[in-house]
């Protein structure tokens, strides 16, 4: 789910009573929140099962190094409830799916957004990421610098 900061925000309400920035744009960005806000709701309570939790513990293991399990990745997603949602109604076959998990794992281990590949050292990032998951009790399949 895709929040916007404040100060973005703002500048987008700015740029739509200014007519800077394309009416309906805005306006159908506006809808897709209400969309998203409104699916959410509705799949509040849907959880995912048990292929779909190891399909996913897989997936962080694969793109982290992080070894987790069904359960610990039910755990964690308790605490992200949007992407627990999304991965019980579409699967790991998703690639929103897939980035988000991905996220979580950022999230949950390091405190910062997944990143963009081109934006860092990702070597540097993902060691620290496993530094940080050691350090809260996992264990980790691989060093950093084999997966890159």
């Amino acid at each position: 789910m895709f929040i916007n900061k404040a100060k973005s925000f703002n500048r987008i309400l700015h740029n739509y009573d200014t007519g800077a920035a394309d009416r309906g744009q805005v306006e159908f960005s506006f809808e897709l929140h209400r969309k998203a806000m409104k699916f959410h709701l509705e799949n509040k309570d849907k959880q995912p099962g048990s292929l779909d939790l190891k399909n996913g513990a897989d997936h962080i293991n694969q793109s982290t190094g992080i070894k987790i399990t069904p359960e610990q990745l039910s755990d964690i997603l308790a605490l992200f409830p949007s992407e627990r949602i999304k991965l019980a109604e579409y699967g790991i076959s998703d690639t929103e799916v897939r980035e988000g998990l991905y996220n979580v794992a950022c999230c949950f281990f390091s405190g910062c957004e997944a990143p963009a590949y081109d934006e860092i050292d990702i070597d540097r990032f993902i060691k620290h990421l496993q530094e940080q998951a050691v350090l809260m009790g996992y264990t980790c399949s691989y060093p950093a610098s084999e997966n890159m």
